[in-house]
């Protein structure tokens, strides 16, 4: 048996964030985050769950409804395709390549 913990949920360019809830359903305490570079798969599951596959931990939410969870993974899956397009050889936007170190040898 699973005891779920409300949970707000949000999500931001660079991650899925999540904080505890008070007895009134206000956030509660510092957000935590679920880095879109740690994430590998987001899937959907039955009974409007879905997980969010990271190296290292498996995180598993429980959305309100079926449609809802179907948003939600449709909508996180576009934020992390975006992610990782903007951040071609783990280069954040607008940030250059670093010049190699090492000697070279003019001819």
């Amino acid at each position: 048996m699973v005891l779920w913990q409300p949970r707000f949920v949000y999500a931001e360019t660079d991650g899925l964030c999540y904080q505890k809830v008070s007895t009134n359903d206000k956030p509660i305490g510092k957000p935590k985050k679920v880095a879109f570079s740690s994430v590998s798969k987001i899937d959907e599951l039955e009974y409007s769950e879905f997980v969010v596959q990271c190296t290292g931990r498996d995180y598993t939410f429980k959305a309100g409804d079926p449609n809802q969870c179907t948003v939600i993974v449709h909508n996180l899956r576009q934020l992390l395709s975006r992610y990782r397009e903007s951040h071609v050889d783990g280069r954040a936007p607008g940030q250059s390549l670093k010049p190699a170190r090492g000697s070279a040898k003019a001819s």
